[in-house]
Protein backbone atom coordinates (compact mmCIF):
# COMPACT_ATOMS: atom_id res chain seq x y z
CA UNK A 1 0.00 0.00 0.00
CA UNK A 2 1.08 3.46 -0.62
CA UNK A 3 -0.34 7.08 0.00
CA UNK A 4 -1.12 9.60 -2.99
CA UNK A 5 0.69 12.90 -2.04
CA UNK A 6 -1.87 14.90 -4.32
CA UNK A 7 -5.25 13.14 -3.26
CA UNK A 8 -3.99 11.57 0.18
CA UNK A 9 -5.89 8.20 -0.40
CA UNK A 10 -3.72 4.98 0.22
CA UNK A 11 -4.19 2.76 -2.32
CA UNK A 12 -2.43 -0.52 -3.74
CA UNK A 13 0.90 -0.01 -5.79
CA UNK A 14 -0.12 -1.23 -8.97
CA UNK A 15 -2.38 2.16 -8.93
CA UNK A 16 0.66 3.87 -9.02
CA UNK A 17 3.17 4.08 -12.35
CA UNK A 18 6.25 2.39 -12.13
CA UNK A 19 9.10 4.68 -11.87
CA UNK A 20 12.89 3.30 -11.14
CA UNK A 21 14.31 5.78 -9.54
CA UNK A 22 11.84 6.41 -6.79
CA UNK A 23 12.53 4.08 -3.56
CA UNK A 24 9.83 1.65 -4.24
CA UNK A 25 9.88 2.27 -7.74
CA UNK A 26 6.35 3.36 -8.20
CA UNK A 27 5.97 7.59 -8.57
CA UNK A 28 4.35 9.50 -5.57
CA UNK A 29 0.94 10.60 -7.40
CA UNK A 30 -1.68 8.32 -7.85
CA UNK A 31 -2.41 6.59 -11.45
CA UNK A 32 -5.77 9.25 -10.98
CA UNK A 33 -4.00 11.96 -10.10
CA UNK A 34 -1.22 11.94 -12.67
CA UNK A 35 -3.70 11.11 -15.56
CA UNK A 36 -6.06 14.63 -14.20
CA UNK A 37 -3.03 16.63 -13.62
CA UNK A 38 -1.53 16.03 -17.08
CA UNK A 39 -4.70 16.57 -18.67
CA UNK A 40 -5.30 19.60 -16.98
CA UNK A 41 -1.53 20.68 -18.01
CA UNK A 42 -2.33 19.59 -21.73
CA UNK A 43 -5.32 21.75 -21.63
CA UNK A 44 -4.37 25.17 -20.10
CA UNK A 45 -1.54 24.84 -22.48
CA UNK A 46 -2.40 22.97 -25.51
CA UNK A 47 -1.50 26.16 -27.28
CA UNK A 48 2.13 26.37 -26.79
CA UNK A 49 2.21 22.58 -27.25
CA UNK A 50 1.11 22.65 -30.92
CA UNK A 51 3.57 25.21 -31.55
CA UNK A 52 6.56 23.09 -30.12
CA UNK A 53 5.08 20.45 -32.10
CA UNK A 54 5.07 22.58 -35.09
CA UNK A 55 8.67 24.11 -34.41
CA UNK A 56 10.03 20.70 -34.19
CA UNK A 57 9.92 20.04 -37.83
CA UNK A 58 6.36 21.15 -38.91
CA UNK A 59 4.78 18.05 -37.95
CA UNK A 60 2.91 16.97 -34.80
CA UNK A 61 5.01 14.31 -32.83
CA UNK A 62 2.61 11.39 -33.71
CA UNK A 63 2.95 11.47 -37.68
CA UNK A 64 7.01 12.14 -37.31
CA UNK A 65 6.90 9.03 -35.57
CA UNK A 66 4.79 7.35 -38.15
CA UNK A 67 7.29 8.79 -41.22
CA UNK A 68 10.24 7.91 -39.46
CA UNK A 69 8.76 4.22 -38.49
CA UNK A 70 7.70 3.55 -42.15
CA UNK A 71 10.89 5.06 -43.71
CA UNK A 72 9.51 7.82 -45.77
CA UNK A 73 9.45 11.71 -45.90
CA UNK A 74 6.86 14.21 -45.64
CA UNK A 75 7.35 14.74 -49.37
CA UNK A 76 7.05 10.63 -49.87
CA UNK A 77 3.36 10.85 -48.18
CA UNK A 78 2.52 14.11 -50.18
CA UNK A 79 2.92 12.30 -53.15
CA UNK A 80 1.36 9.61 -52.77
CA UNK A 81 -1.48 11.50 -51.52
CA UNK A 82 -1.36 13.62 -54.87
CA UNK A 83 -0.89 10.26 -56.63
CA UNK A 84 -4.09 8.70 -55.14
CA UNK A 85 -5.86 12.06 -55.81
CA UNK A 86 -6.34 13.15 -51.94
CA UNK A 87 -8.74 10.11 -51.45
CA UNK A 88 -8.35 6.60 -49.64
CA UNK A 89 -6.43 3.58 -51.94
CA UNK A 90 -9.44 1.14 -51.64
CA UNK A 91 -12.74 3.52 -51.45
CA UNK A 92 -11.97 6.43 -53.02
CA UNK A 93 -13.92 8.85 -50.69
CA UNK A 94 -12.32 11.58 -49.01
CA UNK A 95 -11.08 11.00 -45.02
CA UNK A 96 -14.01 11.45 -43.33
CA UNK A 97 -12.93 11.19 -40.27
CA UNK A 98 -10.52 14.60 -40.53
CA UNK A 99 -8.12 12.12 -39.63
CA UNK A 100 -4.88 12.52 -42.24
CA UNK A 101 -5.30 9.21 -44.68
CA UNK A 102 -3.01 6.23 -42.72
CA UNK A 103 -0.06 4.82 -43.57
CA UNK A 104 -0.90 1.75 -44.68
CA UNK A 105 2.20 -1.25 -44.89
CA UNK A 106 2.16 -4.98 -45.29
CA UNK A 107 2.78 -6.34 -41.52
CA UNK A 108 5.41 -9.23 -42.43
CA UNK A 109 7.53 -7.16 -44.62
CA UNK A 110 7.21 -3.24 -43.49
CA UNK A 111 6.83 -2.46 -47.16
CA UNK A 112 4.16 0.94 -47.59
CA UNK A 113 1.69 0.20 -49.79
CA UNK A 114 -0.49 3.32 -49.41
CA UNK A 115 -3.02 5.37 -47.90
CA UNK A 116 -6.24 4.59 -46.47
CA UNK A 117 -8.78 6.18 -44.57
CA UNK A 118 -9.31 5.31 -41.10
CA UNK A 119 -12.41 2.71 -41.88
CA UNK A 120 -10.37 0.65 -44.81
CA UNK A 121 -7.41 0.53 -42.37
CA UNK A 122 -9.04 -0.90 -39.90
CA UNK A 123 -10.91 -3.51 -42.15
CA UNK A 124 -7.74 -4.95 -43.61
CA UNK A 125 -6.28 -5.28 -39.98
CA UNK A 126 -9.51 -7.19 -38.94
CA UNK A 127 -9.14 -9.14 -41.63
CA UNK A 128 -5.42 -9.99 -40.31
CA UNK A 129 -4.41 -8.78 -44.21
CA UNK A 130 -5.43 -12.26 -45.27
CA UNK A 131 -5.77 -12.69 -48.84
CA UNK A 132 -8.31 -15.72 -48.99
CA UNK A 133 -10.16 -14.14 -45.70
CA UNK A 134 -11.06 -11.42 -48.02
CA UNK A 135 -12.42 -13.30 -50.78
CA UNK A 136 -14.67 -15.20 -48.82
CA UNK A 137 -15.92 -12.07 -47.56
CA UNK A 138 -16.04 -10.91 -51.30
CA UNK A 139 -18.39 -14.36 -52.09
CA UNK A 140 -19.54 -13.99 -49.01
CA UNK A 141 -21.84 -10.63 -49.80
CA UNK A 142 -22.39 -11.23 -53.38
CA UNK A 143 -24.11 -14.16 -52.29
CA UNK A 144 -26.11 -12.10 -49.52
CA UNK A 145 -26.81 -9.37 -52.12
CA UNK A 146 -28.36 -11.82 -54.95
CA UNK A 147 -30.64 -13.51 -52.32
CA UNK A 148 -32.29 -9.96 -51.27
CA UNK A 149 -35.40 -9.47 -52.65
CA UNK A 150 -35.22 -6.02 -54.54
CA UNK A 151 -37.75 -3.38 -53.30
CA UNK A 152 -40.08 -1.76 -55.79
CA UNK A 153 -39.43 1.87 -56.66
Amino acid sequence: MKRCFKCGQEKELDEFYVHKEMADGRLGKCKKCTKRDVSDHRGKNIESIREYDRRRSGLPHRRQYQLRKYGITIDDYNKMLNDQNGVCAICGKTNITRRRLAIDHNHKTGKVRGLLCHRCNNAIGLFDENLETLKKAIKYLKMAVSSVPQKET
